[in-house]
Parts: C-alpha cells; sequence; structure tokens
C-alpha cells in the first residue's frame, strides 16, 4: 500500500546544534538527502527588540535593547568557542517576561533563573559578567 504524501504538506522542525552541550544530531546529515533543511538564524537587534515588547510592553525599550544587545554578544561568544551555551532569544523572552511580571526585580535577579548554572563555572562566569555589567 503506498501512502501520498499531499501536495502541500509541511514540516517545521526544531532542533539543536549538533555536539555540547545538547548533544543534537546533525539535521543536515540525518534529513538533508529527504528534506530541504532551512536554519532560521537568530533575529536581528532591531526584530529581536520589537518582538521582545510584545512580551514586555511596560519595560523600558532601553533596557530591552541592552539586553538583547548583551545577548547578541553572548551568542558570538558561543560562535567564537569562548562560551559552550547558546544563548537563545528563548532564554531572552523569559528574562523579559520575569521583568515584566515582577517590574519591582532587577536585572540580575531576572537573569539569575537562566544564569545560575554558570555560576559554577569560572570561566563562563567571568565572561557573562564582563558582557552583562556594560
Amino acid at each position: 500500500r503506498i501512502i501520498w504524501v499531499h501536495p502541500s504538506f509541511r514540516m517545521f522542525l526544531l532542533a539543536n546544534r549538533p555536539g555540547f552541550p545538547f548533544q543534537g544530531n546533525d539535521l543536515f546529515r540525518e534529513t538533508g538527502d529527504v528534506y530541504a533543511p532551512h536554519v532560521v538564524e537568530n533575529p536581528d537587534l532591531d526584530s529581536e527588540v520589537q518582538l521582545l515588547q510584545g512580551y514586555a510592553p511596560d519595560v523600558e525599550v532601553g533596557v530591552l535593547r541592552r539586553l538583547s544587545s548583551a545577548f547578541t554578544e553572548l551568542r558570538n561568544q558561543v560562535d567564537e568557542g569562548l562560551l559552550t551555551y547558546p544563548y537563545s532569544t528563548r532564554e531572552l523572552v523569559n528574562v523579559t517576561r520575569h521583568l515584566q511580571q515582577f517590574p519591582g526585580e532587577s536585572i540580575g535577579e531576572a537573569l539569575r533563573d537562566i544564569l545560575d548554572f554558570e555560576r559554577h563555572d569560572a570561566h563562563a562566569l567571568g565572561i557573562l559578567r564582563g558582557v552583562l555589567q556594560r
């Protein structure tokens, strides 16, 4: 029996990068001959800030811009091999949602939820502090 694929069939996959820390599979190696995978890069600064404003309309745009800029720098440091964890827009959304829901708390308190693990890694903690304290 043959099951025909509908001509409008589309599949959207979310995949981690291969290797540490997620041990994701190499998407192109595993599916590249069957599907036409497309990588969606992180949004540019203005687009990311616009996205964050949707989650945190009461947080100052300057704060959102500084956070987005810091996360962009952290992602670049992952690409350069200085950090291993790829801080994503998802984590940044969580930080901004925290700031929206708890306006009396500091940015540091909002960041703590996603950065607590790094306090056990002196190298990563030093880089994070250097980027986030600017």
